[in-house]
C-alpha cells in the first residue's frame, strides 16, 4: 500500500484479526471464478465499526466508500450513518447479488441490504446485482425476472436512481461498458477496446476507483450547471470505464509499477483533453487549487465560500433544536450559564460566552480542559439543577476528547448540557441533552480540507441565532445592553456614562 502511496494511518492492525483469504481461478478468456473465505472484516459490526473507524470518517474524510461484500451490513449502516452525520459523501458499491450477500455471505437481511443502498448519494451496482435489486424492490408495478433481463441498462440505472434516491447510480456490464443516472438523465458509455483481457480479477473495484477519482477531481456532476451536467456525467463514465479497462490488462486487482495516466489515455483517446487539464476544473468541491487559482484568489471568492455555509444551513437548519435550547437559556430558574470548548471551537464559545453576558444571561467560559482541574467546582455547588445550570459545549467533529473526557465528569443531576455540532450522529451529540447542530456543504470551505474556516462560520450563526433568539424571546431592551456595555463605541453610541 505504501508503495502505491495508499495512507496505513487508519488500519487497524491486531493479533485479534484473521486476514480474509481469496482463491482465484482464472480461465483463458480473461474471466474467473472467485472463492472468498471472509476474516476479520465479517465481524465488523455497528459497534466495532464506530470503534474502529468513526473518529476517522467523522474527522478526516471528504469521501468514504464502502461496500456490500464482506462487512455486515450493520457495520455498513452505522458508518453510513456516521459518515452521513459528518456530511462526508457516501459511495457504494454492490457488487454482489442481493440475494449472495444475505444468504451464503450472511451480511444481513434484505431489508437492511435496501437500507444501506437508500443511504448513499453514489451507488455502484453490477448489471446483474442491480436486476435483482429492481425485483426485490416493492413498486405499484412490479416486473418480471424476463422484463427485468431485456431492459436496457441505461433504462435500470434510471428507475434504480428513482427508487433508492441516490445522486448517481452507475451499472457496470463487462465489456459493454457502463450506464448511468442521474435525475433526468440517463446515458450509456460503451467501454473501449482493449485487445486481448488477460484477468478481469479488480475490474469493478478498478471501476469503482474511477468513479471516485472523477468525483474527487470534477466535483458532483448533480450540483454542476445544468447545461453542463450531461457532458459531466459522459466523462465519470469514460474515466471509469477507462480505468476498469487498464486492470483487465495484468494479471490480479492492483495497477503494475509502471501504470502511467497515459495507459488511460491509450485506451480511450478522448480523455487526453481532460488530463492534459489535469483533470481539474475550477468548481470541483475536493480538488485542490491550482498556482493559477491561487494566484487569482481573492475577498470576494472567499467571502463566497462563507455565504454558501450559510446559506447550506439556512435551508437544512432545525428549527426545533434552536427552540429547545433558547427554552432551556430562558429558564426563569436559570442562574448560571457555563460555555467549553479547545482550540477554534474554544475561541468561539469564548465570544459566545462575552455574547450572552452582555443581554443579561450570566455566561463563563471554562476551557474543557480546566473542568477536571477544579472547575467542576461551579457545578457541584449545592444549589446547582438542571433547571438553573446550563452547560454549552463547542466541538465541530463531536469527538474531541477534552469535551468527551469532561462530560464524564459532569454531574448530571445538576446541570443540562447542550451541544453545538457538526454531527449529530457524534458521541457528544448522543450524550447531552440538547443539541444544535450545523452542517456543512460540500466543497472547500475548510481549507486543505481540515483548517477550520468554514465550521468557524457556521459556529459563529449558531452562536448568533442564539443570542439574537434570548434577546427575542426574553425581552432584552436596549437600556438593559447599554448598562452592561458602556465602554467603546457601542457605549458612546449608545450615550453610556463610563
Amino acid at each position: 500500500m505504501k508503495e502505491l502511496n495508499v495512507s496505513t494511518e487508519f488500519l487497524d492492525v491486531s493479533t485479534e484479526n484473521t486476514t480474509a483469504e481469496s482463491f482465484i481461478l482464472s480461465q483463458p478468456d480473461g474471466e474467473r471464478t472467485i472463492i472468498m473465505a471472509t476474516g476479520a472484516t465479517s465481524t465488523i459490526d455497528g459497534v466495532t465499526a464506530r470503534r474502529l473507524f468513526g473518529s476517522a470518517i467523522a474527522g478526516k474524510a471528504k469521501i468514504f466508500s464502502t461496500e456490500l461484500s464482506q462487512v455486515p451490513t450493520s457495520g455498513v449502516l452505522e458508518m453510513l450513518k456516521i459518515a452521513k452525520g459528518a456530511n462526508v459523501l457516501r459511495v457504494l458499491d454492490l457488487d454482489v447479488s442481493p440475494t449472495v450477500a444475505t444468504t451464503e455471505a450472511g451480511l444481513g437481511d434484505l431489508n437492511s441490504v435496501k437500507m444501506c443502498v437508500s443511504d448513499v448519494e453514489v451507488l455502484k451496482p453490477a448489471r446483474h446485482a442491480a436486476e435483482e435489486l429492481l425485483l426485490l424492490w416493492e413498486t405499484n408495478e412490479p416486473f418480471t425476472k424476463e422484463e427485468v433481463e431485456a431492459m436496457p441498462t441505461k433504462e435500470l440505472a434510471s428507475r434504480l436512481q428513482a427508487l433508492t434516491g441516490a445522486k448517481l447510480v452507475a451499472i457496470t456490464s463487462g465489456s459493454e461498458g457502463s450506464s448511468l443516472a442521474m435525475e433526468g438523465i440517463s446515458l450509456s458509455v460503451p467501454a473501449q477496446s482493449i485487445g486481448k483481457m488477460v484477468d478481469a480479477t479488480g475490474a469493478g473495484d478498478a471501476y469503482f476507483g474511477g468513479i471516485i477519482a472523477a468525483l474527487w477531481h470534477l466535483g458532483t456532476p448533480w450540483t454542476a450547471p445544468q447545461d453542463q451536467q450531461e457532458a459531466l456525467l459522459q466523462n465519470f463514465g469514460q474515466i471509469a470505464n477507462a480505468v476498469g479497462g487498464k486492470c483487465c490488462l495484468s494479471v490480479g486487482g492492483l495497477p503494475l509499477n509502471d501504470f502511467r495516466v497515459q495507459q488511460i489515455i491509450d485506451i480511450d483517446p478522448a480523455l487526453a483533453e481532460l488530463f492534459r487539464n489535469k483533470i481539474s476544473i475550477p468548481d470541483s468541491p475536493f480538488a485542490s487549487a491550482s498556482a493559477t487559482e491561487t494566484e487569482s484568489f481573492s475577498f470576494k471568492t472567499s467571502f463566497a465560500q462563507d455565504a454558501a455555509v450559510l446559506q447550506h444551513n439556512a435551508k437544512s437548519a432545525d428549527n426545533s433544536c434552536l427552540q429547545n435550547t433558547l427554552s432551556a437559556l430562558s429558564h426563569t430558574a436559570l442562574e448560571r450559564v457555563y460555555v467549553t470548548g479547545v482550540g477554534k471551537s474554544g475561541f468561539v464559545g469564548r465570544r459566545l460566552a462575552a455574547s450572552l453576558a452582555s443581554i443579561s444571561i450570566p455566561a463563563t467560559y471554562v476551557p474543557a480542559t480546566e473542568w477536571v482541574h477544579g472547575d467542576l467546582g461551579h457545578l457541584n455547588v449545592p444549589t446547582a439543577t438542571k433547571e438553573n445550570t446550563v452547560v454549552i459545549a463547542l466541538s465541530h467533529s463531536g469527538e474531541t476528547q477534552e469535551i468527551l473526557s469532561a462530560l464524564e465528569s459532569f454531574p448530571s443531576e445538576k446541570c443540562t448540557t447542550i451541544a453545538i455540532t457538526s454531527n449529530s450522529n457524534s458521541t457528544l451529540a448522543n450524550k447531552v441533552n440538547l443539541s444544535v447542530p450545523y452542517a456543512l456543504p460540500q466543497g472547500d470551505c475548510e481549507p486543505l480540507g481540515k483548517v477550520p474556516a468554514g465550521s468557524i462560520v457556521a459556529q459563529e450563526a449558531v452562536a448568533n441565532a442564539m443570542v439574537r433568539g434570548l434577546i427575542e424571546t426574553k425581552g432584552v431592551v436596549i437600556d438593559t445592553f447599554k448598562k452592561n456595555h458602556p465602554g467603546g463605541a457601542i457605549g458612546v453610541a449608545l450615550g453610556a456614562s463610563p
